[in-house]
C-alpha cells in the first residue's frame, strides 16, 4: 500500500489502496477536535484495513463521516470495515444511492474473480450545494454526474483543494462506458470544475494529484 502527506492547513493523508490502486484520504484539522473523514475507503485487503485504522488510532483520529464520491465499488471496499468499527455510514449524492448499492453486482460482472463483499446501508444523502464542516474547514458538495449518475466532487475554497473523485484525472477524466455513464454529462461537469480557481489542487480517485489549471490546458 502507497501512503503519502499532502502538505496544507488542512491536514490530508492518501492510501492506495486495492488492486487498482484507488486513492482513499484521511483529511483532519490538528487545531481542532480529534474529528477526522475518511473519502472513499477502498480498503479491500485486511492489511490495507489495518493500515489505515492504525494511522487514526496513532494520530487519536476518530472519523465522523465516510464521504463518497461515487459509489463503483473499488472506491468503497472498506465501507463495511468503517460501519462496524466506527459506525459511521457512507455519505453520498442521493443520486448515487442506486450505483452504491449494486456494486458488488457490478463487480463480479467486470472483474468475475470468484469473491464477493458487503455494503452497508447509506447514511446521509447529499445535494449539489450542500456544505459540510471539517473543523474550521467548509466544503462545498458539487454534483458532478457523467461517470456515474451521482457521481460528487467536493471543494474547500479556503484551502484551494477539490476532492475530485472519478471525475478528473491528471491528464484524464473518467470512463463514461460503464452502467449509469454519460459522456455528455461527464463533459458539462468537467465545464463546471474548470470555473475553479487554477490553483486548486485536484486530488482525484487515482493518480497524482493535479491543478485546475494545468487540467484546463490539457483539456483545452
Amino acid at each position: 500500500m502507497f501512503t503519502k502527506y499532502i502538505i496544507t492547513m488542512l491536514q490530508i493523508k492518501i492510501f492506495q489502496c486495492n488492486f487498482i490502486e484507488e486513492n482513499c484520504y484521511i483529511l483532519w484539522d490538528n487545531e481542532a477536535k480529534n474529528d477526522c473523514w475518511v473519502v472513499d475507503c477502498g480498503a479491500f485487503y485486511p492489511q490495507e484495513v489495518q493500515i489505515i485504522t492504525d494511522f487514526m488510532t496513532k494520530k487519536g483520529l476518530k472519523p465522523t463521516r465516510h464521504l463518497l464520491t461515487h459509489g463503483h465499488f473499488d472506491h468503497i471496499f472498506g465501507a463495511k470495515a468503517i460501519w462496524e468499527r466506527y459506525g459511521v455510514a457512507p455519505t453520498l449524492l442521493q443520486e448515487e444511492l442506486e450505483t452504491y448499492e449494486k456494486a458488488p453486482k457490478q463487480m463480479r460482472m467486470l472483474i468475475r474473480e470468484g469473491f464477493d463483499f458487503e455494503v452497508p446501508s447509506a447514511g446521509e444523502l447529499l445535494r449539489d450545494g450542500d456544505e459540510l464542516i471539517l473543523g474550521r474547514y467548509k466544503f462545498c458538495v458539487l454534483a458532478t454526474p457523467g461517470h456515474t449518475p451521482g457521481g460528487a466532487c467536493y471543494y474547500c475554497a479556503e484551502e484551494g483543494i477539490l476532492l475530485s473523485g472519478d471525475t478528473l484525472f491528471r491528464h484524464s477524466y473518467g470512463r463514461t462506458d460503464l452502467p449509469g455513464g454519460n459522456y455528455r454529462q461527464l463533459f458539462d461537469s468537467l465545464e463546471r470544475l474548470m470555473k475553479l480557481p487554477d490553483d486548486t489542487r485536484v486530488l482525484p480517485g487515482h493518480g497524482p494529484s493535479t491543478t485546475i489549471g494545468e487540467e484546463g490546458g490539457f483539456l483545452g
